[in-house]
Parts: C-alpha cells; structure tokens; sequence
C-alpha cells in the first residue's frame, strides 16, 4: 500500500481540477465514425461538452462510445471508451488549436456482451459526465484520468 490512499488520491485530483462548466444543455450525440478511431463499434458517441469562464475560447469534449474489447475478453465483448477533445479558438480568425485522445483502461472496464448494452453504458457515461463534471463517478475507467481530463487550463500545449 502506498502512502496515500485511493481516496486520498481521488480527493486531491478533484481539488486540483479546473473549474470546468457544462456547456450543452444535454449529452450531445455525433456519429461514431466522428471518433476517428477504428475502436468505435457504436452507429453513435455520446458526449458532455465543457467550458471555462477563465479561458475564453477553450473546449473540452468527452465522448463515450462502445469499444471492443479486444484480447483480453472473450470474442465480442464490447467496454465503454473515450475520446477525449481540446479546442481553442483564440476568436482572431485563425484556425483554432485542438488535440484529441481515446482513452480505455479494460482494468476498471465494465464488460458488454452486446452492442445495445454498450451503447446505453456510453449515453449512461455522457450523462454523468455532464452532471457531475471532474466529480463523476469512475465511469468504467479509474478515477486519476477523469481528473486529468479535468485538470486542462484551457492553454494549447
């Protein structure tokens, strides 16, 4: 056991996250060949998408999605996977900054044996994620990357 506990570490991840605000009024939903990543099973994502009063301009979209599972399960089981967008426009007719990654951890993956499940698992994402922002549950995946999702200034890299 290390020297702080999960729950310590979980509660210093949220005191350090960016005061991130919901700016859709409710889970937005894209086509999932949007995701650009050959992992994105579903016909959709579903996402949250965030704004800071601090950093004008800036972005952040989280989109869930079905994903399979690949070696580590058995054939066509599907787990809930990420991807995760940072725009800024800087408002000066330049086009604007943004970077995109998935993200996945089959260690805290809840395991779907069909695409439905998968996909009402990934809108179940997106709804938690836009109520309750940096403090959203683990949702299939561990608490330290919801908070670095969370933890962005809103400044290109």
């Amino acid at each position: 056991m290390g020297i702080f506990s999960f729950a310590r570490r979980q509660r210093a991840l949220l005191v350090h996250a960016s005061p991130w605000l919901h700016e859709s009024d409710g889970v937005i939903i894209a086509p999932g060949a949007q995701m650009d990543d050959d992992g994105c099973e579903g016909e959709y994502a579903y996402g949250a998408q965030f704004y800071r009063e601090d950093a004008p301009g800036a972005s952040l979209t989280i989109w869930a999605y079905p994903a399979p599972a690949g070696p580590v399960a058995d054939a066509g089981s599907l787990f809930v996977g990420y991807r995760i967008e940072y725009e800024v426009d800087a408002g000066d007719g330049s086009a604007p900054w943004s970077a995109a990654l998935p993200e996945g951890d089959v260690e805290w993956a809840d395991w779907y044996e069909s695409l439905g499940e998968a996909d009402d698992a990934a809108r179940e994402a997106a709804e938690e994620l836009l109520r309750a922002g940096a403090r959203a549950n683990p949702l299939h995946i561990g608490p330290e990357p919801i908070g670095e999702w969370f933890s962005w200034d809103g400044v290109p890299w």
